[in-house]
């Protein structure tokens, strides 16, 4: 597909030098050169349009197989986690540790953006049951899955695994 024939920026119509140069070659139509040439270039733009909408359908539907796939793997992903979460038992002075820890990671400029980030979602997860925990604090051990907050995740789990369907 050749250059662009019609720009349009900031409201502004312009034509490429193509157009003008097809309109001097059809000067035996006289005032009609520039009218042919430039309806010309507009059915030129159209069918590039069209070209496109094909090409972005296609990407588009390739792309939503991937995200799809990869909702997939995370959906897995979770479940296998919450499940071992529910056989792993961890001690409470350990689940303080680890809360504070990602207090610490959270605002440590010296660890990665994606561990600030990682570190600032795991903090209402594992503060979520800590409260409560420290208030029945009678057995030392608790399941990890009783200590999770899981909230939204949860929700969007959910709704994915309901799309998958």
């Amino acid at each position: 597909m050749p250059a662009e024939l019609i720009r349009y920026d900031q409201g502004r119509v312009s034509m490429h030098p193509a157009v003008g140069n097809i309109a001097t070659a059809l000067s035996p139509l006289a005032a009609a050169a520039n009218i042919v040439s430039q309806i010309g270039a507009c059915i030129v733009e159209i069918n590039r349009f069209r070209l496109e909408a094909r090409y972005l359908a296609g990407q588009r539907e390739v792309s939503l197989a991937i995200v799809k796939d990869r909702q997939r793997a995370i959906v897995q992903l979770f479940d296998a986690e919450k499940r071992a979460s529910m056989q792993t038992h961890v001690d409470r002075r350990g689940l303080m540790a680890g809360y504070h820890q990602m207090i610490s990671n959270s605002c440590d400029m010296r660890v990665s953006e994606a561990e600030r980030t990682l570190a600032m979602t795991i903090i209402p997860v594992l503060s979520g049951q800590i409260v409560q925990d420290r208030a029945t604090a009678g057995d030392n051990l608790i399941r990890l899955c009783d200590s999770l907050a899981l909230g939204q995740a949860e929700i969007e789990v959910a709704a994915w695994r309901a799309l998958d369907r």
